[in-house]
């Protein structure tokens, strides 16, 4: 089963968050059970979800009702500073993504985050340890 087979299963991109909040996203794959259930990333302190997708009643699995996920996060040392030093490999610009689409890495992926933007950011984040 390749990446594209399973973009072509996505159904919808459900966004957490709004996305103009984040110059960028880092997008991951997971294996999990169910087709529409959010992606749970409660155990890792690290990550906030910020999105995740859903996929078609007749997408394929990986068997036992497991399927491959794509999501959306952020790492708690994403846009902490007033530049942008490195872009992650996995980073998209988030208004590059939907469902069955990639998305890619564009000039605003490398614009630092407004004094608002960066506020949401670490509340993301603040709440998450609470």
């Amino acid at each position: 089963m390749s990446n594209h087979s399973i973009l072509l299963d996505e159904a919808e991109l459900l966004w957490l968050y709004d996305p103009a909040l984040f110059p960028f996203v880092r997008a991951g794959w997971l294996a999990m059970a169910g087709r529409n259930r959010a992606v749970n990333l409660s155990g890792d302190r690290e990550k906030v979800l910020i999105g995740f997708t859903t996929l078609k009643p007749k997408a394929e699995g990986l068997g036992q009702g497991r399927f491959f996920r794509r999501f959306f996060y952020l790492s708690s040392w994403d846009h902490q500073g007033n530049t942008v030093e490195y872009l992650p490999c996995e980073s998209v610009d988030p208004f590059t993504v939907s469902a069955k689409i990639e998305g890619r890495q564009t000039e605003r992926c490398h614009i630092p985050p407004t004094p608002e933007q960066h506020r949401a950011i670490k509340s993301l984040f603040a709440a998450k340890k609470k």
